[in-house]
């Protein structure tokens, strides 16, 4: 496992960087955030562990500026601070920080802390994969079903009037080449199912990370839920069969979707939840307390700059899982809105507005 450790204080840097290697991971220093980010863009690491003070470019512009590149946008990203303030974690957490640790630094923690969260993205990746494999896996099934079967079987046809010819009857004939043409039109069926395939599997290849049915989007920022939360009760189970498309960073999207299903420590069953809608051209993603609150209106948009303080600590405190879901609203020229109710109940949502089409159409 590769870790990029940034820090200015060089006998610091060298100290974490030589616990690390004894725990068998490879580590690259830096002493500032520019030299980070050239590291960054040569080199992949499993995770980034940063400080926050930091002369030139301090470490919330470098997670800012790792964030903000597709490619390093999942990379877990740690802060190590002498900063101990409420708002010092609750804007690292805005700003997509996956974990907080101070100083003095406790090796066992932050070796723990590493371990969790490099396994976290493995198993985020995984989600991610498998629907490739299973893909992948078609149409080679597809492959063996052109190259095998109907096309043997027809092979055999011909061999056996080759030996019969001299002596084959013409209601014979007819009833060998009518199973013959079959056999034939069965693998050209074939091929052009693993035809059709192949350009299905190319297309997808380019919209990989872009596009995705609103439903199994869902259903994987539930499976993030069950994985950082094993303890949670949370199911999905869609209302009715849709074809909304979400457009967009899938997987910015679905963090920030399991950030919104997160600030909901009791739910059930998340039908009762979570609603997807395409409302003046834009796909509303929303998440309320109780079903009761399905029908508020009164949303107000947070960002960065909205002034924390002046909500109650508990709500302050469950706004925190939200930081995906505000660098999603950005990301894609959205926003992220809330509506309070009493008892520090939550109403949430993420308005994406969405290019072409909204649909899935039938081939």
């Amino acid at each position: 496992m590769r870790v990029l450790c940034v820090e200015d204080e060089a006998g610091l840097r060298e100290d974490i960087a030589e616990y690390l290697r004894m725990q068998s991971y490879e580590v690259d220093e830096a002493e500032t955030g520019e030299e980070a980010i050239d590291r960054l863009n040569v080199h992949h690491y499993d995770l980034v562990l940063c400080d926050i003070k930091m002369p030139r470019m301090n470490g919330y512009e470098l997670l800012q500026q790792v964030r903000a590149e597709n490619n390093l946008a999942t990379t877990p990203f740690i802060f190590l601070s002498a900063l101990n303030e409420r708002d010092d974690k609750i804007r690292a957490a805005e700003n997509g920080c996956d974990a907080y640790l101070t100083k003095p630094i406790d090796f066992s923690v932050l070796d723990a802390t590493l371990k969790s969260s490099i396994e976290r993205q493995r198993a985020r990746d995984f989600l991610y994969s498998s629907s490739y494999e299973s893909a992948q896996r078609h149409i080679m099934a597809l492959l063996d079903d052109a190259l095998s079967g109907s096309l043997s079987e027809a092979c055999l046809t011909i061999q056996y009037l080759r030996e019969k010819s001299p002596n084959i009857s013409p209601e014979e004939l007819h009833q060998q080449l009518a199973v013959l043409q079959e056999k034939m039109g069965t693998h050209v069926s074939s091929l052009h199912m693993f035809h059709c395939a192949l350009r299905m599997q190319a297309a997808q290849t380019e919209l990989l990370g872009e596009v995705m049915l609103a439903d199994d989007l869902i259903k994987l920022a539930v499976d993030e839920c069950h994985y950082n939360n094993p303890a949670s009760q949370l199911v999905y189970q869609a209302p009715r069969p849709s074809a909304e498309l979400v457009f967009g960073d899938m997987r910015l999207l679905q963090r920030a979707l399991a950030g919104l299903l997160a600030v909901i420590p009791h739910a059930a069953r998340s039908q009762d939840v979570i609603s997807c809608a395409l409302v003046e051209g834009a796909l509303v993603l929303s998440v309320y307390d109780s079903a009761d609150m399905a029908q508020e209106t009164h949303f107000t948009p947070i960002s960065e700059t909205t002034n924390l303080a002046a909500l109650s600590p508990v709500t302050r405190q469950r706004l925190v899982p939200l930081s995906y879901a505000v660098q999603a609203a950005q990301a894609h020229h959205g926003r992220l809105e809330i509506a309070l109710w009493p008892e520090d109940k939550l109403a949430v949502r993420l308005v994406l507005p969405q290019p072409h089409s909204h649909r899935a159409t039938a081939a």
